[in-house]
Protein backbone atom coordinates (compact mmCIF):
# COMPACT_ATOMS: atom_id res chain seq x y z
CA UNK A 1 0.00 0.00 0.00
CA UNK A 2 1.16 3.65 -0.61
CA UNK A 3 2.12 6.33 2.12
CA UNK A 4 0.88 9.50 1.88
CA UNK A 5 1.82 11.07 4.65
CA UNK A 6 2.80 13.81 2.91
CA UNK A 7 -0.27 14.17 1.16
CA UNK A 8 -2.59 14.01 3.62
CA UNK A 9 -4.47 17.88 4.21
CA UNK A 10 -3.73 20.13 7.47
CA UNK A 11 0.29 18.51 7.18
CA UNK A 12 3.36 20.70 5.84
CA UNK A 13 6.99 19.71 5.40
CA UNK A 14 7.78 23.63 4.79
CA UNK A 15 6.40 25.07 8.31
CA UNK A 16 8.97 25.64 10.95
CA UNK A 17 7.59 26.28 14.12
CA UNK A 18 10.50 28.07 15.37
CA UNK A 19 10.74 26.15 19.02
CA UNK A 20 14.22 28.01 20.03
CA UNK A 21 12.00 31.39 19.65
CA UNK A 22 9.35 30.41 21.62
CA UNK A 23 11.90 31.74 24.68
CA UNK A 24 12.81 35.01 23.11
CA UNK A 25 10.49 37.66 24.94
CA UNK A 26 12.64 40.28 22.91
CA UNK A 27 12.16 38.70 19.64
CA UNK A 28 8.50 37.74 20.14
CA UNK A 29 7.81 41.28 21.04
CA UNK A 30 10.05 42.46 17.75
CA UNK A 31 7.93 40.47 15.85
CA UNK A 32 4.58 40.96 17.03
CA UNK A 33 5.16 45.15 15.97
CA UNK A 34 6.79 44.36 12.72
CA UNK A 35 4.69 45.31 9.90
CA UNK A 36 5.95 42.08 7.82
CA UNK A 37 4.37 39.60 10.44
CA UNK A 38 0.82 38.28 9.69
CA UNK A 39 -1.87 36.83 12.29
CA UNK A 40 -4.23 34.67 12.04
CA UNK A 41 -7.38 35.72 13.75
CA UNK A 42 -9.65 32.93 15.51
CA UNK A 43 -13.33 33.46 16.99
CA UNK A 44 -15.45 31.02 18.09
CA UNK A 45 -13.40 28.49 16.49
CA UNK A 46 -13.29 29.83 13.02
CA UNK A 47 -11.03 31.35 10.87
CA UNK A 48 -11.55 34.51 8.37
CA UNK A 49 -11.59 34.16 4.57
CA UNK A 50 -12.08 36.52 2.22
CA UNK A 51 -15.71 35.42 0.79
CA UNK A 52 -17.56 32.35 0.43
CA UNK A 53 -17.04 31.97 -3.64
CA UNK A 54 -13.22 31.14 -4.59
CA UNK A 55 -12.34 31.48 -0.78
CA UNK A 56 -8.42 32.68 -0.03
CA UNK A 57 -7.26 33.06 3.86
CA UNK A 58 -7.35 36.52 4.77
CA UNK A 59 -3.70 37.57 7.19
CA UNK A 60 -4.01 40.52 9.51
CA UNK A 61 -1.50 43.02 9.78
CA UNK A 62 -0.66 44.00 13.72
CA UNK A 63 -1.65 47.52 11.83
CA UNK A 64 -4.93 46.48 10.81
CA UNK A 65 -6.03 44.49 14.31
CA UNK A 66 -5.26 47.87 16.50
CA UNK A 67 -7.43 49.95 14.27
CA UNK A 68 -10.78 47.26 14.79
CA UNK A 69 -10.29 48.44 18.03
CA UNK A 70 -11.22 45.35 20.18
CA UNK A 71 -9.57 43.91 23.06
CA UNK A 72 -7.63 40.49 22.02
CA UNK A 73 -5.89 37.53 24.21
CA UNK A 74 -2.56 37.04 23.81
CA UNK A 75 -0.75 36.23 20.90
CA UNK A 76 0.35 32.54 20.07
CA UNK A 77 3.88 31.74 17.49
CA UNK A 78 2.59 29.56 14.97
CA UNK A 79 6.06 29.76 13.20
CA UNK A 80 7.84 30.97 9.58
CA UNK A 81 6.60 29.34 6.26
CA UNK A 82 8.02 30.78 3.05
CA UNK A 83 10.08 33.31 5.25
CA UNK A 84 7.23 34.43 6.63
CA UNK A 85 6.19 34.61 10.34
CA UNK A 86 3.00 34.11 11.39
CA UNK A 87 1.01 34.36 15.09
CA UNK A 88 -2.52 33.53 16.00
CA UNK A 89 -4.95 35.47 18.43
CA UNK A 90 -8.39 34.63 19.73
CA UNK A 91 -11.23 37.05 19.61
CA UNK A 92 -13.76 36.73 22.74
CA UNK A 93 -16.16 34.75 21.81
CA UNK A 94 -18.88 36.30 23.64
CA UNK A 95 -18.25 39.45 21.73
CA UNK A 96 -20.86 39.80 19.29
CA UNK A 97 -19.35 42.53 17.51
CA UNK A 98 -16.73 40.98 16.21
CA UNK A 99 -18.18 40.13 12.69
CA UNK A 100 -19.02 43.76 11.92
CA UNK A 101 -15.81 44.67 13.35
CA UNK A 102 -13.87 42.22 10.75
CA UNK A 103 -16.38 42.64 7.91
CA UNK A 104 -14.23 44.56 5.92
CA UNK A 105 -11.91 41.52 5.36
CA UNK A 106 -14.14 38.98 4.93
CA UNK A 107 -16.16 36.67 7.04
CA UNK A 108 -15.70 33.57 9.94
CA UNK A 109 -16.28 30.51 8.68
CA UNK A 110 -14.64 26.76 9.60
CA UNK A 111 -11.84 25.54 7.49
CA UNK A 112 -14.09 22.31 7.32
CA UNK A 113 -16.61 24.62 4.89
CA UNK A 114 -13.94 25.28 2.71
CA UNK A 115 -11.24 22.53 3.27
CA UNK A 116 -9.34 21.40 0.22
CA UNK A 117 -10.65 24.89 -1.97
CA UNK A 118 -7.38 25.84 0.55
CA UNK A 119 -3.38 25.64 -0.65
CA UNK A 120 -2.36 22.93 2.04
CA UNK A 121 0.26 24.88 3.43
CA UNK A 122 -2.63 27.79 4.57
CA UNK A 123 -4.61 25.20 5.83
CA UNK A 124 -1.78 23.41 7.98
CA UNK A 125 -1.61 26.96 10.07
CA UNK A 126 -4.95 27.05 10.03
CA UNK A 127 -5.46 23.74 11.31
CA UNK A 128 -2.67 24.37 13.73
CA UNK A 129 -3.39 27.77 14.90
CA UNK A 130 -7.38 26.46 15.59
CA UNK A 131 -5.95 23.00 17.46
CA UNK A 132 -3.79 25.27 19.58
CA UNK A 133 -6.15 27.98 20.62
CA UNK A 134 -9.00 24.66 21.54
CA UNK A 135 -6.36 23.63 24.05
CA UNK A 136 -5.63 27.38 25.28
CA UNK A 137 -9.43 27.73 25.74
CA UNK A 138 -9.62 24.33 27.82
CA UNK A 139 -7.15 24.68 29.97
CA UNK A 140 -7.90 28.37 31.21
CA UNK A 141 -7.80 26.25 34.90
CA UNK A 142 -5.55 24.75 36.75
CA UNK A 143 -6.83 20.79 36.21
CA UNK A 144 -4.93 20.48 40.06
CA UNK A 145 -5.51 23.10 42.19
CA UNK A 146 -8.58 25.35 39.97
CA UNK A 147 -6.87 28.41 40.27
CA UNK A 148 -6.77 30.11 36.26
CA UNK A 149 -3.53 29.70 34.59
CA UNK A 150 -0.89 31.95 32.56
CA UNK A 151 0.18 31.36 29.19
CA UNK A 152 4.03 31.58 28.13
CA UNK A 153 6.40 30.53 26.03
CA UNK A 154 4.72 32.56 23.04
CA UNK A 155 1.07 30.49 23.95
CA UNK A 156 2.63 26.64 23.97
CA UNK A 157 3.02 26.59 28.02
CA UNK A 158 0.52 27.12 30.53
CA UNK A 159 1.55 27.67 34.25
CA UNK A 160 -0.95 27.98 37.45
CA UNK A 161 -1.18 31.18 38.95
CA UNK A 162 -0.97 29.46 42.12
CA UNK A 163 2.77 29.76 43.98
CA UNK A 164 2.35 27.03 45.74
CA UNK A 165 0.80 24.96 42.87
CA UNK A 166 2.97 25.76 39.90
CA UNK A 167 1.37 23.12 37.45
CA UNK A 168 2.44 23.10 34.01
CA UNK A 169 -0.07 21.99 30.76
CA UNK A 170 1.67 21.73 27.52
CA UNK A 171 -0.37 21.70 24.59
CA UNK A 172 -1.66 17.90 23.94
CA UNK A 173 -3.49 16.41 20.80
CA UNK A 174 -5.82 13.07 21.30
CA UNK A 175 -4.73 10.07 19.43
CA UNK A 176 -7.44 8.84 17.26
CA UNK A 177 -6.62 5.50 15.06
CA UNK A 178 -8.84 4.68 11.51
CA UNK A 179 -8.60 1.43 9.85
CA UNK A 180 -9.27 0.50 6.38
CA UNK A 181 -10.75 -2.95 7.06
CA UNK A 182 -10.81 -5.52 4.38
CA UNK A 183 -11.44 -8.82 3.13
CA UNK A 184 -10.45 -10.02 0.00
CA UNK A 185 -11.99 -7.49 -3.04
CA UNK A 186 -14.50 -6.35 -0.15
CA UNK A 187 -14.47 -2.84 2.10
CA UNK A 188 -15.95 -2.23 5.05
CA UNK A 189 -17.64 0.88 5.55
CA UNK A 190 -19.88 1.96 7.98
CA UNK A 191 -22.75 4.90 9.38
CA UNK A 192 -22.81 7.26 12.41
CA UNK A 193 -26.90 7.85 12.93
CA UNK A 194 -26.07 11.91 13.04
CA UNK A 195 -24.23 12.26 9.38
CA UNK A 196 -25.86 13.45 6.55
CA UNK A 197 -27.98 10.59 4.28
CA UNK A 198 -25.89 8.14 2.49
CA UNK A 199 -22.60 9.43 4.20
CA UNK A 200 -20.42 6.59 5.14
CA UNK A 201 -16.73 6.17 6.45
CA UNK A 202 -14.46 3.91 8.12
CA UNK A 203 -14.14 2.77 11.63
CA UNK A 204 -12.70 5.15 13.63
CA UNK A 205 -11.87 5.74 17.73
CA UNK A 206 -9.84 6.87 20.36
CA UNK A 207 -7.01 4.92 22.08
CA UNK A 208 -7.75 4.28 25.37
CA UNK A 209 -4.86 4.45 28.17
CA UNK A 210 -1.98 2.03 28.44
CA UNK A 211 -3.05 0.46 25.05
CA UNK A 212 -0.66 -0.09 21.64
CA UNK A 213 -2.21 1.64 18.78
CA UNK A 214 -2.67 -2.23 17.62
CA UNK A 215 -4.65 -2.68 20.23
CA UNK A 216 -6.89 0.07 20.03
CA UNK A 217 -7.16 -1.20 15.75
CA UNK A 218 -8.82 -4.22 16.80
CA UNK A 219 -10.90 -3.65 20.10
CA UNK A 220 -12.44 -0.51 18.09
CA UNK A 221 -13.42 -3.20 14.57
CA UNK A 222 -15.10 -5.17 17.15
CA UNK A 223 -16.91 -2.96 19.60
CA UNK A 224 -18.65 -1.32 16.61
CA UNK A 225 -18.90 -4.19 14.53
CA UNK A 226 -17.93 -7.32 16.29
CA UNK A 227 -15.34 -8.19 13.12
CA UNK A 228 -11.71 -10.20 14.32
CA UNK A 229 -8.54 -8.47 11.98
CA UNK A 230 -5.49 -9.39 12.26
CA UNK A 231 -2.26 -8.11 10.13
CA UNK A 232 -2.83 -4.49 11.25
CA UNK A 233 -0.07 -2.49 9.50
CA UNK A 234 0.10 1.35 9.43
CA UNK A 235 -0.35 3.48 6.93
CA UNK A 236 -0.20 7.37 7.45
CA UNK A 237 -1.40 9.71 9.94
CA UNK A 238 -3.55 13.59 9.54
CA UNK A 239 -3.70 16.29 12.44
CA UNK A 240 -7.65 16.82 12.89
CA UNK A 241 -7.97 20.07 14.87
CA UNK A 242 -11.82 19.18 15.43
CA UNK A 243 -10.68 19.53 18.02
CA UNK A 244 -7.06 18.44 18.97
CA UNK A 245 -6.73 15.14 17.56
CA UNK A 246 -4.32 13.50 15.35
CA UNK A 247 -5.57 10.87 13.01
CA UNK A 248 -3.83 7.31 12.46
CA UNK A 249 -4.41 5.64 9.66
CA UNK A 250 -4.13 1.91 9.17
CA UNK A 251 -5.66 -1.47 7.01
CA UNK A 252 -6.25 -4.48 8.69
CA UNK A 253 -7.91 -7.56 7.11
CA UNK A 254 -10.83 -9.40 8.60
CA UNK A 255 -11.21 -12.41 9.63
CA UNK A 256 -14.75 -12.43 10.10
CA UNK A 257 -17.29 -10.62 8.03
CA UNK A 258 -20.85 -10.99 10.53
CA UNK A 259 -21.50 -7.51 11.60
CA UNK A 260 -22.77 -6.89 15.56
CA UNK A 261 -22.96 -4.20 16.82
CA UNK A 262 -21.91 -4.54 20.04
CA UNK A 263 -21.44 -0.64 21.44
CA UNK A 264 -24.51 0.55 19.41
CA UNK A 265 -22.56 3.71 17.72
CA UNK A 266 -22.98 2.87 14.38
CA UNK A 267 -26.47 2.82 12.47
CA UNK A 268 -25.08 0.50 9.75
CA UNK A 269 -22.07 -1.05 8.33
CA UNK A 270 -21.92 -3.00 5.31
CA UNK A 271 -19.28 -4.88 3.18
CA UNK A 272 -18.80 -3.38 -0.29
CA UNK A 273 -16.59 -4.47 -3.74
CA UNK A 274 -15.46 -2.31 -5.85
CA UNK A 275 -18.11 -2.35 -8.41
CA UNK A 276 -20.99 -2.33 -5.68
CA UNK A 277 -19.40 0.92 -4.65
CA UNK A 278 -19.46 2.70 -7.92
CA UNK A 279 -22.97 1.61 -8.79
CA UNK A 280 -23.88 3.34 -4.97
CA UNK A 281 -22.12 6.30 -5.88
CA UNK A 282 -23.86 6.69 -8.74
CA UNK A 283 -27.21 6.22 -7.49
CA UNK A 284 -26.49 8.25 -4.98
CA UNK A 285 -26.72 5.52 -2.13
CA UNK A 286 -23.20 5.77 -1.01
CA UNK A 287 -21.49 9.31 -0.50
CA UNK A 288 -17.94 9.16 0.39
CA UNK A 289 -16.05 10.77 3.36
CA UNK A 290 -14.58 15.01 2.80
CA UNK A 291 -11.76 14.64 0.18
CA UNK A 292 -9.55 16.64 2.73
CA UNK A 293 -9.82 13.54 5.26
CA UNK A 294 -7.81 11.11 5.95
CA UNK A 295 -10.52 8.36 5.99
CA UNK A 296 -10.54 9.63 2.11
CA UNK A 297 -6.89 9.30 1.72
CA UNK A 298 -7.17 5.71 2.90
CA UNK A 299 -10.28 4.52 1.25
CA UNK A 300 -8.72 5.87 -2.16
CA UNK A 301 -5.67 3.76 -1.74
CA UNK A 302 -7.40 0.62 -1.07
CA UNK A 303 -9.82 0.87 -4.12
CA UNK A 304 -7.27 2.09 -6.59
CA UNK A 305 -5.45 -0.33 -8.45
CA UNK A 306 -4.75 -1.58 -12.01
CA UNK A 307 -8.32 -1.42 -12.97
CA UNK A 308 -10.21 1.14 -10.53
CA UNK A 309 -9.46 4.65 -9.91
CA UNK A 310 -11.60 6.77 -7.82
CA UNK A 311 -11.05 10.12 -8.95
CA UNK A 312 -12.00 9.40 -12.87
CA UNK A 313 -14.99 7.31 -11.08
CA UNK A 314 -15.93 10.50 -9.14
CA UNK A 315 -15.39 12.90 -12.25
CA UNK A 316 -17.44 10.50 -14.32
CA UNK A 317 -20.49 10.33 -11.62
CA UNK A 318 -24.09 10.34 -13.77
Amino acid sequence: MLNISSDNFFTTENLDRIVEKRHDENWISEKLIDPETKFIPLWQSKNLFNAEKDPYVVFLTKDEIIKQKISTDSYTLIGELNNQIYFSFSLPDDNIKIENAFSKFGIFSSIRRYGVLLPKDEASLLGYANAIDAWQKNHRFCGKCGRETILEEAGHKLICSNNKCDHLSFPRTDPAIITVVYKDDECLLVRQPHWQKAQYALVAGFVEPGESLESAVAREIFEETGITVDEIIYQSSQPWPFPTSIMLGFYARALTQKITFYDKELEDAKWMTRKEIINQLNSGELKLPTRFSIAYKLFESWFNNNEFNLIEVLNNLQ
